[in-house]
This record gives C-alpha cells, structure tokens and sequence, in this order.
C-alpha cells in the first residue's frame, strides 16, 4: 500500500515536540514568581473595595405611615403594623431614616435585597416564555405553568420569570426635599435587547 499525503509526521502526532522537564525546584518558582505578580494586583483591588462606602438599611419591619385612604382592619391600630403585616392588605408608606456619618463623593448606587427569593433557581429561569419577551406572541409555551392562563386568558408576558415583581417605591428626601434619582442607562444594551413589547394593543 502506497504512503498517501494524509499519513504524515505531522497528523501522526510524530513531529518534534517540546517537553518541559518539570522538577520540583521549577515548579517552586514558578508558582512563587506567578503569586508575586498576583499581589499588587490584589492590593489594588482590595484598596479599590475599601473605598467604597456603603450603608446598609433594613426596612422589612418598619412602621408604616397612616394614609388617607387606609382600609379598614380589625385588631390593633393600623399605625402600629409593620409594611410587611400590612402589604397584603394594600399600598403602604413607610420611611426610614437614613444618617450618613460623611458625605459621599461621586455617583450614589441604590441596590435591594430580597431574602429567601431564588432568582438563579433552575426552574424559576427555565418559566419564561423568549418569544413573548422579544415582543412574538404566539402559542404559550408550557414552560410558563402555572402562570401561562388566567379566568381563560393568556397572560402576557407569561411565567414566574415575567411575573415576579419588585414594586417598591425608593424615594431620597434630604430636609424634607426630594432627591432626584436617575433612572434610566441602568441596563445593557445587550440585557435590553432581550426584552421588546408586541406591536399593537393588547386587550
């Protein structure tokens, strides 16, 4: 059988190769000169973090502020409820004050955090419709039970994904003043590109 062009050195794996004679001194000092690349780095990125101040403000159990359009309850008075008592029974107002020990220099963040809410949870993703929320309706997907119909009506956007929503109201006042809080250029373009309403009204 003639030699064909396929049976080479190279595609038979016997070319020359380099082979690193790996002894324990080498080793050594390379992971020892790699770790001593690694430190200013890391001392930068520590220096980095303490720079940032951050306060950190608990208002599950605040006391709500009595309203004019307060419903009705039975038992203690309503203006002893805590928001997290009162929010099954409707809107509610609370506040919270907020001492900052020095000023803050450059660009305000306002995050929230919710506990005991698994948001990576595998089938809190996978409860989604993509097509709905790139605007396409269409058939409803059945990965969106048990939020997919409702009294006989597609809900749209379906699935827990969609339907899970963070409503509350965060608003800065400073000696009674409002502060204006940005609220747009938030998310990435790519992020937004994901999300687009269906064209037309819905009913």
């Amino acid at each position: 059988m003639g030699r064909s062009d396929h049976y080479t050195d190279f595609n038979q794996q016997r070319k020359a190769a380099w082979k690193p004679d790996l002894e324990p001194k080498t080793v050594l000092f390379s992971f020892l000169g790699i770790g001593l690349c690694f430190i200013p780095i890391g001392l930068g990125l520590l220096m980095a973090s303490d720079s940032v101040q951050e306060k950190v403000l608990d208002y599950t159990y605040c006391l709500r502020v009595p309203q004019l359009d307060d419903l009705t309850l039975a038992g203690p008075a309503s203006s002893y409820l805590t928001c997290a008592g009162y929010s099954a029974y409707g809107r509610c107002v609370c506040e919270v004050s907020l001492p900052l020990p020095e000023g803050l220099q450059g660009n305000v963040v306002i995050f929230y955090a919710l506990s005991r809410f698994y948001q990576n949870h595998r089938h809190f993703l996978k409860s989604k419709d993509e097509l709905q929320l790139l605007g396409q309706v269409g058939p409803v997907s059945s990965n969106c039970y048990p939020f997919d119909y409702r009294n006989g009506s597609t809900i749209v956007p379906c699935g827990s994904f969609a339907n899970a929503l963070f409503n509350d109201s965060i608003q800065l006042l400073s000696n009674n003043q409002p502060i204006p809080l940005a609220k747009t250029g938030l998310a990435w373009s790519g992020e937004k590109a994901l999300f687009k309403n269906p064209q037309g009204c819905l009913q």
